[in-house]
């Protein structure tokens, strides 16, 4: 009877453990709960954004926009560990790129690849100069850093593994001055995804 009961006691205690244990495990990995965005803010004049992208930091929760992308195209929920899913989201200055398209539309893209979140750069293409795109000639792209894919000034993905278009912060024009809103992520579509 004396030994049930330490035996008892000892798997008690070691599932007391046990649980305790991934209890810490779990909060560390989800870790602090991140602060809403700031505010929209003025990033540039309207003027000055042009076919070339700029790059400027904006503060913004980073990593939510690949988040939202997988919800809503059909790729399901994001878990810590699989490409392109973030380990935690937090509030912290990314580089985001302003440009305006071939059609006058001005976007601000988030400077990282929607697939992996590596850094993207604005690369010109070499000669000869073969790219076309829905029949428009195309001299540079957003290029991923990590594995290649490339992206157009609208943001749409022209090349390489990534099966997502650019995610975007939304953009508004307030006479001559471009507010950029962190909070407000425009999720590029995945032309290439099935429902």
């Amino acid at each position: 009877m004396m030994g049930e009961v330490r035996k008892s006691g000892v798997v008690l205690v070691l599932g007391s453990a046990i649980l305790l244990g991934i209890g810490v495990l779990a909060s560390l990995t989800q870790g602090p709960p991140t602060e809403p965005p700031p505010p929209p803010s003025v990033v540039a004049k309207v003027a000055d954004v042009a076919s070339t992208p700029r790059a400027i930091e904006v503060v913004i929760q980073r990593g939510a926009d690949r988040v939202l992308q997988r919800e809503r195209t059909g790729f399901g929920r994001c878990s810590a560990g699989t490409m392109g899913c973030p380990g935690a989201i937090e509030l912290r200055p990314v580089t985001v790129f302003l440009v305006q398209d071939e059609i006058g539309v001005l976007h601000a893209f988030i400077g990282e690849d929607p697939r992996n979140g590596c850094a993207l750069e604005w690369m010109q293409l070499p000669p000869p100069n073969n790219w076309f795109i829905d029949g428009a000639r195309v001299d540079a792209v957003f290029h991923d850093v990590c594995h290649g894919s490339l992206y157009d000034r609208r943001g749409r993905r022209v090349g390489g593994p990534s099966p997502f278009d650019l995610n975007a912060l939304s953009t508004e024009e307030r006479g001559s001055d471009l507010y950029v809103d962190p909070a407000k992520i425009i999720v590029g579509p995945c032309p290439g995804c099935s429902r």
